[in-house]
């Protein structure tokens, strides 16, 4: 048995500057149509250093929505993202066999997926696991398999 996406956590920070329909658009753009009609988006308003707005944007996803928004993502990124993310998977884990892609807020806005630290979509997948040891080369079969 693979590992097997579980849960998904998808969040985004909506600036002042930004629309925020724009931003859960782009979040949406994200995942595929399937899991956006599950999505309950919640809401966490904030201030920041100089007092300005910040909203912070949360949804979770269980069931086989998981998987197909892993599939869905792996599919839509360029071939050298996904290479990428292969050859350095350990990098987007942690220790307990998370999985963490960060997506590019105003490309996907654009409909289009791409790997991005600064400002971005973040999501978290959770992982059902059948080994305690070798958590990253099982989690890299499982994409692997997913979208090769």
């Amino acid at each position: 048995m693979r590992a097997e996406p579980r849960s998904l956590e998808v969040s985004a920070i909506v600036h002042a500057t930004e629309d925020e329909g724009k931003v859960i658009r782009a979040l949406m753009n994200a995942l595929p149509e399937a899991a956006t009609r599950k999505l309950s988006i919640k809401r966490g308003r904030y201030r920041g250093h100089h007092g300005n707005p910040i909203t912070f944007l949360r949804a979770d996803l269980r069931g086989p929505h998981p998987r197909e928004a892993l599939r869905h993502v792996l599919a839509n990124l360029p071939e050298e993202d996904r290479e990428a993310l292969y050859s350095g998977l350990g990098g987007y884990m942690d220790e307990s066999g998370n999985l963490y892609i960060r997506l590019d807020k105003q490309r996907a806005y654009l409909n289009e997926l791409r790997l991005s630290q600064a400002d971005p979509i973040r999501l978290k997948w959770g992982f059902r696991l059948s080994r305690v040891a070798g958590i990253e080369e099982e989690i890299r079969e499982a994409c692997k398999g997913l979208v090769p």
